[in-house]
């Protein structure tokens, strides 16, 4: 990001001095082909780099949806673990327990 700021000033710093060289704005030929294909090309250029940003973006998003199921998945399995564990504890102390009523 701090490449294009920087890319962006020094273009603004060259187009002042070229306003200046040639005697100010309204000297400034607007029309000439090579300006015209300049900026359509530099508009190309900016749609490619939105576009591959928007995809970067989408891809982290993605990421992060999986590594918070995958998050989510894991914290599951470990109530499971525990919850299996509590029931075996619960079926032995109520085998103690029958024991004891029946004797």
């Amino acid at each position: 990001m701090q490449i294009l700021q920087a890319e962006t000033f020094v273009a603004k710093r060259i187009i002042c001095d070229h306003v200046r060289y040639v005697g100010g704005i309204d000297q400034v030929d607007v029309a000439c082909r090579e300006l015209l294909l300049v900026a359509s090309s530099d508009r190309n250029t900016t749609c490619t780099l939105k576009n591959q940003r928007k995809k970067a973006e989408a891809e982290q998003s993605h990421k992060k949806q999986e590594g918070c199921v995958s998050h989510h998945i894991e914290e599951l399995k470990k109530k499971k673990a525990k919850l299996q564990q509590d029931i075996s504890s619960l079926e032995a102390s109520a085998d103690t327990l029958l024991t004891k009523a029946e004797t």
